[in-house]
C-alpha cells in the first residue's frame, strides 16, 4: 500500500502492517478524526503543527 498526499508519495506500508491499517480504518470508517490519527501515526506526522502552541501555553 502507498499513502499519498497532495499527490506525493508519503510513504509505502508493507503487506502485514497494511492489512491491519486498513482493518483499524474500517472499524473507524465514520469517524473522519480517527482514520486522520491512524493515517497520521502511520507516517509518522501525527505530532505536527501544534508543538509550538503547547509550549507557549505551559509558559515555557
Amino acid at each position: 500500500m502507498v499513502i499519498y498526499y497532495k499527490g506525493k508519495q508519503i510513504k509505502v506500508v508493507k503487506e502485514n502492517e497494511a492489512e491491519r491499517l486498513l482493518a483499524k480504518i474500517r472499524e473507524a470508517e465514520q469517524q473522519t478524526i480517527e482514520v486522520q490519527l491512524l493515517l497520521a501515526k502511520m507516517t509518522g506526522n501525527f505530532k505536527r503543527g501544534n508543538e509550538k502552541i503547547g509550549k507557549h501555553k505551559r509558559g515555557f
